[in-house]
Parts: C-alpha cells; sequence; structure tokens
C-alpha cells in the first residue's frame, strides 16, 4: 500500500488540496494507520505552531484554554466568595461613610479646605506655595500609573512594567518636591532672631533650640525648635513643631502647630490647629477662622470666627464662638462670658458645667457615653466583620493588579528569622529617616510621603501575612481564586486574634514586623533581578 508524503499531508490541512485528491487521501487516512498518525501529528503542530506566534497578542493564549478543563472554564463564584465580595464592599463603603467623609467635612470647616483629601492631609498650602495643584497633578499621574500598570500587567506580565512604573514614579516625585524651596530663607544655629527693624522678603525657615521672632516675615514661617515666640508679623502661615508655642504678635495666614505647650494671644486672620499638651487662646487673641485642638487641657477665653472643633480631656470655654462647637472630652466648663453663636454639642462621660449667664443660641446638645465591655456589644462584632471584609478589598486589589510580588511575599515569608529581622529594621529606620528628611527644605517631601507610605503599609501588611497564613494553612494555590480563599482565610484568622484581650496588641506588632519584612524582602529581591537583567 502507497502513503502520502507530508507535503501532501500539510496541504490538505491548509486545505490547497483539489477536490479529488482530497476525498482520495481522506479515504485513504480510513484503513490506513500510519499516515492517520502522520496527519495527526503535523495537525498538532500546526496548531501550536499557530499558537506561538498569535500567543504574544492574546489575553489568554488559546492553548491554555484548550487544555483547560470544561468545569474550570464554567467557573461560577460560590455563595462563599459573593459574601465575601458584599462584605468587602460595606467594609469599605462603611470606611467612608462613618470616618473619611464625616472628618472631611468637619475639617474642612475647620480650615483644612480644598477638593482632595491627600491636599486637606497635607493641610494645604501650608508647607509652600502651590502645594495643593501638585498634589492633585501628583494624584491623576498615579491614577495613570494604576491604569498602565493594571492593562500591563493583564496583558503582558509583571517583566515588563517596572520600566513604566520607574519613569511615572519618578515624575510623581518630581512634582511632590517644591520648586520655590530655594527661595526660602534657611537659618540654623542656637538662637535664631528676627529684630524688630529686620523684615525677612520670604519664607523663613527655622532650626535652633529658641527662635524668636520680634520683626515682619514675609511669608510662612516652619520652625522646628525647642521655645518659639513669635511678637512680630507674620504674612504667611506660622508651621511650628517646638516645646512652647507663644503666639503673640499677628498672623496673617493659618497656625499649626504641634507641642508640648502652645499660647495664642495676638490675632490670626485664618485658622488656627493645636496638637498639644496644654493649649490657651487668650482673652486678647482673635482666630478670624476656625479653630481645631487635640490636646489634655484646654483654656479658651478669646474670639473665634467660626467652627470650634475639639478633643480635651478638660476644656474650659468663657470666649467667643462666631459658628458651632463641637467638643469632645471628659470634662467641660462653659463660664459666664462664653458666647455661641451657632449649635453646640458635648460628648463625654461627665455632664457639663455651664454657666446660667453664658450666651448659647441653642441649648447645649449632651452626650453622655457610658463605658461598657466592647465585647458585650453586637456593633464590636460587626465592625470586626466589615474590617476583614475592608482589608479582604485590598487584598483582592494586590492579587489582581500585583500576582507576581504577592507571589514573591509568599516565597519571602517562609524565611521566618530574616522576615523578622528585616520587619524590625524597616518598620524603625523608615520613620527616623524620614525624620531626619525633614530637617531640610528639599527633603521635606520625601520624609511626609515616606510616613504616609510607612503608615499604609501598617495597615497593607496584614494582607501580605494573611495570605502567607492562609497558605500554610490549605497548602499553596494553584489559581486567582485559591489565592483569594487563602487570603480571605488567613485576614480571618489575623481578625480574630487581636480580638484576643491582652494578646490581641501583641498579634498585630508581629503582623506589622512579619508584613514590612516580607514586602521589603520581595522589593530588595526584584530590584536585584532587575539589576541583572540590566
Amino acid at each position: 500500500m502507497s502513503h502520502y508524503d507530508e507535503m501532501t499531508c500539510l496541504l490538505y490541512l491548509d486545505g490547497q488540496l483539489d477536490r479529488e485528491r482530497a476525498v482520495e487521501l481522506s479515504t485513504h487516512i480510513e484503513t490506513c494507520a500510519e499516515c492517520r498518525m502522520l496527519l495527526t501529528a503535523l495537525e498538532s503542530e500546526s496548531r501550536l505552531l499557530r499558537g506561538a506566534l498569535t500567543e504574544e497578542d492574546e489575553p489568554v493564549p488559546a492553548r491554555l484554554l484548550e487544555n483547560a478543563p470544561e468545569a474550570k472554564r464554567r467557573e461560577a463564584a460560590p455563595l462563599a466568595w459573593l459574601a465575601t465580595l458584599g462584605f468587602a464592599g460595606s467594609g469599605a463603603f462603611t470606611l467612608w461613610t462613618w470616618f473619611v467623609d464625616p472628618w472631611q467635612q468637619q475639617l474642612s470647616q475647620a480650615g483644612f479646605g480644598g477638593d482632595s483629601f491627600l491636599a486637606m492631609l497635607f493641610f494645604g498650602g501650608v508647607f509652600w506655595k502651590g502645594w495643593e495643584t501638585m498634589v492633585n497633578l501628583t494624584e491623576l499621574l498615579a491614577a495613570v500609573t494604576l491604569v498602565i500598570l493594571a492593562v500591563a500587567l493583564f496583558r503582558r506580565g509583571w517583566r515588563r512594567t517596572p520600566t513604566v512604573a520607574v519613569v511615572l514614579g519618578t515624575l510623581a516625585c518630581l512634582l511632590v518636591l517644591p520648586p520655590a524651596a530655594s527661595a526660602a530663607e534657611f537659618r540654623k544655629q542656637a538662637d535664631v532672631l528676627v529684630a524688630a527693624d529686620e523684615v525677612v522678603k520670604n519664607d523663613l525657615i527655622a532650626t535652633g533650640a529658641n527662635v524668636k521672632i520680634e520683626g515682619t516675615v514675609e511669608g510662612d514661617l516652619i520652625a522646628f525648635c525647642k521655645n518659639l515666640t513669635v511678637n512680630g508679623h507674620v504674612t504667611g502661615d506660622v508651621i511650628a513643631f517646638a516645646q512652647i508655642v507663644r503666639i503673640n504678635g499677628t498672623v496673617d495666614g493659618n497656625v499649626r502647630s504641634i507641642s508640648s505647650f502652645a499660647s495664642l494671644s495676638g490675632p490670626v486672620a485664618k485658622n488656627v490647629t493645636s496638637f498639644s499638651q496644654t493649649f490657651e487662646l487668650a482673652s486678647k487673641s482673635e482666630v478670624a477662622g476656625s479653630l481645631m485642638f487635640f490636646a489634655a487641657m484646654t483654656t479658651q477665653d478669646g474670639r473665634v470666627g467660626r467652627d470650634l472643633i475639639g478633643f480635651s480631656a478638660e476644656h474650659q470655654l468663657d470666649g467667643y464662638v462666631g459658628g458651632n462647637a463641637l467638643l469632645r472630652g471628659d470634662r467641660l466648663s462653659i463660664g459666664p462670658s462664653a458666647q455661641i453663636v451657632g449649635k453646640a454639642k458635648f460628648t463625654g462621660e461627665k455632664q457639663p458645667s455651664v454657666s446660667d449667664k453664658a450666651k448659647l443660641a441653642s441649648p447645649l446638645e449632651v452626650v453622655i457615653e457610658t463605658r461598657r465591655p466592647r465585647y458585650a456589644s453586637p456593633a464590636y462584632y460587626w465592625r470586626q466583620t466589615l474590617r476583614w471584609g475592608t482589608a479582604f478589598m485590598l487584598g483582592l486589589v494586590v492579587a489582581l493588579l500585583m500576582p507576581g510580588f504577592l507571589r514573591d511575599t509568599l516565597g519571602e515569608g517562609e524565611r521566618y528569622g530574616l522576615s523578622l529581622g528585616a520587619g524590625v529594621l524597616s518598620l524603625i529606620v523608615t520613620p527616623v529617616a524620614a525624620v531626619i528628611a525633614c530637617l531640610t527644605i528639599i527633603g521635606i517631601a520625601v520624609g511626609v510621603l515616606s510616613v504616609l507610605v510607612w503608615v499604609a503599609m501598617l495597615y497593607a501588611a496584614q494582607v501580605f501575612v494573611g495570605a502567607f497564613l492562609g497558605q500554610k494553612m490549605l497548602g499553596p494555590a494553584d489559581s486567582t481564586g485559591a489565592v483569594l480563599g487563602r487570603l480571605a482565610v488567613g485576614l480571618l484568622v489575623i481578625r480574630v486574634a487581636t480580638m484576643l484581650p491582652y494578646v490581641g496588641i501583641f498579634v498585630w506588632l508581629v503582623v506589622a514586623v512579619f508584613g514590612f519584612g516580607v514586602v521589603t524582602l520581595a522589593i530588595v529581591k526584584r530590584s536585584r533581578e532587575e539589576a541583572a537583567a540590566i
């Protein structure tokens, strides 16, 4: 019996044989096993060749779909996944409606305005002119970066994305750096003094043991010192990081201070924010905007033109409030000279003391909080469930956008000792380095961004640790769905462990350290791979 050659079989497979010849070959292979095997082999090779040529342009290689079981192709989301995603969505919605949005509205009333929540966190325009515009541009660039990363991850894989990420990330950092930094005047010595007849025609950054402003600063004043005294005139904002802050002069902008003791005796044209142990607003002081303070003890005898938002263990109010007053703490005393034009609300554990001579536009709204064991409240467990769902939502984003990086963190997690050591190092060194960077004006942006990343990582650490715990409990995952299932289980274990009395804080500490460690090691590994490839 004669057999057909390979060329004839290939022409048959490509449909290029004439009809009579094709029918002849088709009849022949029904009785000839050798030709039938040859035709089958050539057909398989042709299919693989076509798949290899077109695979790069396909979202999912055709050969993988052809070899995948029908059940996997039609895999439906079980009820457990629907419930998980529901809790995740509820958690994200609750996080926004309960915390972010109300705080954004309250802070906006206190003078932290702006269209961007991130810009609000940076005290819109406090550190340098044009900061808010740069933040908005950075947010836009970050959104574009995420879109490009997502497309690249799903279309090309992780190997080709670092270049895009590095370029866009560098541009974002350049946008954040203050272009006006070279124009600011920097003074560093034991005692910094701006004399009464001196005029600083620019922003002033002062560091030293004592900073005293007797003259005029035509711009912002940023002080890192032990004692800050402003008796002169500042036409911009006053940003103070000091042990003692005294503002006796005139400030045309905002006053933001972090200190042990803060006292205001002069007029402030905009808003005041203070984080301190003791805060005093003297009777001669007038804040044209809003006042927000976080303190252990506060005394307010001066005038506040707009809203008052205060969190203080003890608060003595005997001044004027031109807007609403929202106060929270242990004890509140409203004196006879107090006047509140808007609504007033106090939340605390004890009834406030209100003088009969105080002028209140409406009765003081009082909410008395009675402390009881948190474990006795059903709302506590509902909040824990929503927090678990919010963490899972973040893990879902990481698993879908950065599956390769997540796999690297899971691999690094096997090196327990090294991961814990790297975690302790990065957990401590990062904030220290950020503080050191903030001592120079050029490094302020880098330092602030480093702190934000560090805080975000404190929360995100549970995602990587949860994925690792789930893998150790249920075994390695062979699909994205399996990874998410293990992530959900791991996060649930972490959430339950942190609810245990006295033990929960140590669980969070271990999770933070281990999470920082695996992320740091994964980044180092990828950096070495990129360097080797170059």
